[in-house]
């Protein structure tokens, strides 16, 4: 159980705004219990303008920091680099009640412009590096070092990997939702003065060269606090994603179904995730309907058969979209290519080129996000563009290219298969199925550690995917549990889904509520 208890701000920080130099109080209530176990609920009231939001930013700001430090050698691959923000003199103290002996620690982290240090149980961890400090800041290094007793101060080093991982159990994980049209905005953010922990330019990110990183100057911190992709490694996540702050809640629904599915599929009969509910079966159907996406001219209709013909004679032409962006995505089409292969493959191609004319973030390839150029050749002259954007979509891991890389991994794996068994016949998938079967045709494991690895096992976007619940109710008679089976999910009430909606990675729904605060 994780309590944050106040906040104090300094003079000299940039970030406050209305709000006062002073320490800002999070008081417990008075009533034990009343929100349900492990729930801590926090209300600040004030009037528009009054400093609410500046206080939850600075918050966010100073977790920001700390993941930042904590793991600033630590490859981050898909996820965006964390900036460090500058110019801030805060503090954010919190309880820590240990689960399982009762204890309550407690500890503040301290902000002072470049320092950054932790207090816990007495214990100091330093966290700023000699490569962040300037001169001027040493004389506040040497004064704390200099008043804690030896055995109580430590410096950290990223090499220490126990002390890090000691260091992150000692803090907390971070949800923060703002469903606002308003909230979380990156242009709101963009004059902030931050530091990215980066190689020089023209060298190679190798393990030799790592020492040679160095804090530079950069802006706009907050976008990286959308990326998920990381392993949960930093300490604080905003949703829902905004890309260019823009909100796609119909791609936020999508998404939620595709990680609850996940979820519930790694949650078993443990239960926890929610409450009263477990998994009954996932039944997915292939979705016939998809041709309907495209146009052949302005009057001719395309049909199915049509479309699984053309995408291999697309393929081997060699001069098409089609061919450019599989081959760069690593899929092949072979005569033993079967109809679902085909569909996938169609797919595929039309997700790369709706990626490129949906998202700001792929705005440089806008003109060549017209879903129909699956079927066309392609001039010499966008052969380099299209071969970026299949790159891009490849190397990327934000949701945005999330289906994309679930129907890479798909035919991937269905290579893989059929390099073992020639013979394989994957008419059934044209059938409905459910999840256990396709997971064992599948050879995939039952549970993975990360619930992106699970994820991206789930079949490909080209099945409409359905979750059947079952559910716990009392049995009149001898008030028994029963398990009334086969309840579709849409059929949950809408405070039951929203419940639902707020949920990341692991972190059972019943810790969930707004701003949330919650142990690693």
């Amino acid at each position: 159980m994780m309590t944050i208890t106040g906040i104090t701000i300094y003079k000299g920080c940039h970030y406050k705004k209305n709000l006062k130099a002073t320490y800002y109080p999070f008081e417990k209530s008075s009533m034990e219990n009343f929100f349900g176990d492990n729930i801590d609920v926090h209300v600040i009231v004030g009037k528009n303008g009054s400093g609410k939001s500046s206080l939850l930013d600075i918050a966010f700001r100073l977790i920001n920091n700390f993941g930042a430090l904590l793991y600033r050698d630590e490859p981050r691959n898909a996820a965006d680099v964390l900036n460090y923000v500058l110019n801030i003199f805060a503090d954010l103290h919190y309880e820590k009640r240990d689960w399982e002996t009762g204890k309550v620690s407690k500890g503040t982290l301290c902000c002072r412009n470049r320092n950054l240090w932790l207090e816990y149980d007495s214990r100091i961890y330093w966290l700023s590096d000699e490569k962040i400090r300037e001169k001027e800041d040493e004389e506040l290094y040497d004064k704390i070092k200099g008043s804690t007793a030896p055995q109580y101060f430590f410096d950290y080093y990223t090499f220490d990997k126990k002390l890090q991982a000691s260091i992150a159990k000692m803090f907390f994980y971070t949800i923060a939702t703002n469903y606002s049209m308003l909230g979380f905005l990156a242009l709101d953010y963009s004059e902030e003065e931050s530091l990215t922990y980066k190689l020089p330019y023209g060298k190679e990110d190798t393990e030799e060269n790592q020492h040679l990183k160095q804090w530079c100057y950069a802006q706009n911190w907050i976008g990286s606090l959308f990326h998920k992709n990381d392993g949960y490694m930093c300490p604080i996540v905003l949703n829902p994603y905004r890309d260019g702050g823009q909100l796609d809640m119909n791609n936020e629904v999508g998404l939620t179904i595709n990680r609850l599915a996940s979820l519930l599929i790694n949650d078993g009969d443990e239960g926890g995730l929610l409450e009263n509910y477990r998994l009954d079966e996932l039944v997915y159907r292939m979705d016939k309907d998809f041709y309907l996406t495209f146009e052949k001219g302005e009057t001719e209709e395309l049909d199915q058969g049509e479309m699984f013909e053309q995408i291999k004679v697309l393929y081997a032409m060699g001069n098409t979209y089609a061919y450019h962006i599989l081959s760069n995505l690593g899929i092949e089409i072979t005569d033993k290519t079967s109809r679902t292969e085909l569909f996938a493959c169609l797919y595929l191609v039309y997700k790369v080129l709706h990626i490129a004319g949906t998202y700001p973030s792929y705005n440089k390839y806008k003109k060549l996000g017209d879903v129909n150029n699956t079927f066309l050749t392609l001039k010499k002259k966008n052969e380099e563009e299209v071969v970026a954007l299949a790159k891009m979509v490849k190397e990327r891991h934000s949701h945005i290219e999330q289906k994309a890389q679930q129907t890479i991994t798909f035919l991937n794996r269905i290579k893989e298969l059929r390099d073992n068994n020639p013979n394989i016949d994957l008419d059934w998938m044209e059938q409905p199925f459910e999840y256990e079967g396709y997971r064992f045709f599948m050879e995939y494991e039952k549970r993975y550690d990360r619930i992106e690895e699970l994820t991206r096992r789930l079949p490909p976007p080209i099945f409409k995917q359905e979750i059947l619940l079952k559910k716990k109710v009392k049995e009149t008679e001898n008030g028994e549990d029963k398990w009334v089976k086969q309840i579709p999910f849409g059929r949950l009430s809408s405070g039951e889904k929203q419940l639902v909606r707020g949920t990341e990675g692991r972190v059972p729904v019943s810790r969930i509520i707004g701003v949330l605060n919650n142990q690693y």
